[in-house]
Order: structure tokens, then sequence, then C-alpha cells
């Protein structure tokens, strides 16, 4: 089956710094359908290893459609060194290599990448930057987490820090408490984090419907 997704790419897309009640509609129906496009990718031992604003569309509606990911290994098979075609190459955005969580990886080279808790960790990135719009914190900076351990102790002191004060920024309403799980790799498949989402999604006074819908009492479109 071939989709058109229009108005597509979100690449390029600026993030509005006040969010109101239906643009943080929008960002948790967002968060929602991305886990679960992650959720049914994983099941069939897909790893997308590329997560991230490049390959996240959307739908008339603004629904969202989660492609391109042409690099994605499958999980049992043996992939020789990437040429980001069948073998699994990085297709994603290259600053991010520098971000993910190095405990979390398999092996010393990004081409033998591609677990479930890396996708999750970058499903927690973009997730945070949704919901922490206009904040006064550099998203970027508390996950720079590679090569923590070769930092001067003032760095990682202040990454501590900023970690922190991250996550008590947020709230549980706000996915705090899932997206450090997901970021410190404490899940082990989607739908975990789908049904915590949910609840968090409820915690914020949304409705969800169809487990992956916000219901804002008309149709999105």
């Amino acid at each position: 089956v071939i989709e058109k997704l229009w108005p597509g790419p979100t690449a390029d897309l600026k993030l509005p710094e006040h969010i109101d009640q239906l643009t943080r509609s929008l960002y948790y129906r967002w968060s929602l359908q991305a886990l679960s496009a992650l959720s049914f990718l994983h099941s069939h031992g897909i790893l997308v290893k590329s997560f991230c604003w490049t390959n996240i569309w959307l739908r008339s509606d603004f629904s969202l459609a989660h492609t391109g990911f042409v690099a994605a290994p499958v999980e049992g098979r043996h992939h020789e060194d990437a040429d980001y075609g069948e073998s699994g190459g990085w297709a994603g955005e290259w600053y991010h290599l520098n971000d993910y969580n190095e405990d979390v990886m398999i092996g010393n080279s990004i081409y033998k990448r591609g677990t479930v808790k890396e996708d999750l960790f970058f499903w927690a990135r973009w997730s945070w930057h949704l919901l922490n719009a206009g904040s006064d914190l550099e998203w970027e900076a508390p996950f720079k987490m590679l090569g923590e351990k070769h930092r001067p102790d003032t760095w990682v002191a202040d990454d501590e820090k900023l970690r922190s004060k991250l996550f008590d920024s947020m709230g549980e309403a706000s996915l705090g408490p899932v997206v450090s799980k997901a970021w410190n790799g404490d899940y082990d498949n989607a739908r975990e984090v789908l049904e915590e989402t949910k609840r968090c999604t409820a915690q914020a006074g949304l409705r969800v419907i169809d487990e992956d819908e916000i219901d804002i009492g008309n149709a999105w479109d």
C-alpha cells in the first residue's frame, strides 16, 4: 500500500513557544502515534535506528506517519558494514550520534547499533522537545551523554544538574517520568512505554481513544 503523505516532512517544522491546550493535545497525540508505530515495527523485528524529525511526516488530519527508515535493520539477521542500504546504515541526523547513551549501545561502531532501547531513547528526546517548547533550558544539552566518563568532573556535574532540572520541570503530566526512564534505557519494549504514556496523557486531562488518538471534541482536520 502506497500512501501520499501531505503536508509531509516535519524536519523544518517551527514549534510555537507557547503551548495552549489544543497544541498540547496535538503533541501528546504525536507522542502516542510515534510509540504505536515503533511498537508495530518492533513486533516485526524492525529497528528504526534513526528516529528523528527527518522521518516523521504528517497527514492532512495532522496525524503522524513514520516513513523513510530505509536503513532499518531487522533483528536476527546478520549485517555487514553499513552502506546506507540493506545493512542498516545511519539515515538520521548526524548530530544525534553524539547524544546516545553509550551504555545502551551494542559494540563500538555506529554500524552495529540498532536496539529497541535506542529507538525509545530517541523517541524520548523527540517527545521532550515537543512538550518543552519555549523552555529556557537548552534542549540538546542534557542529552549529550556519549563519552561522559571521559569528561572533567565539573562537566558531568553540570549535566546531572541539567537532567534533574529537566525532569523536575516537566512533571508527570508532561511525560517527565516516562521520558526519564526511556532516556535511561529502563524500558524493554515500546508497548510498555505506550501504556505509561497513555496514563500520563490522562493525568494531563486528555482523553485517549483508539489507543493513539486524542479526543478534542471535533475532527482534527
